[in-house]
């Protein structure tokens, strides 16, 4: 089997890493800190509101 003749499989992994199953959507006007218990993770608040306004989803709690 060629491997020049197989589909790129790049693009979709791309994507669903924007959707993480693991991330919650932001709801309007709050910040993923007020909806999300981020007590133990080494990110700032900042950091992690920034993250949720750029992509509009929360990170998970690392």
């Amino acid at each position: 089997m060629n491997a020049a003749s197989s589909p790129p499989s790049t693009a979709v992994p791309a994507q669903k890493s924007a959707r993480s199953p693991a991330s919650t959507q932001v709801k309007a006007g709050v910040k993923c800190t007020d909806q999300i218990n981020y007590s133990g993770d080494s990110r700032s608040n900042a950091e992690i509101n920034s993250i949720g306004e750029r992509t509009g989803y929360c990170p998970p709690v690392r």
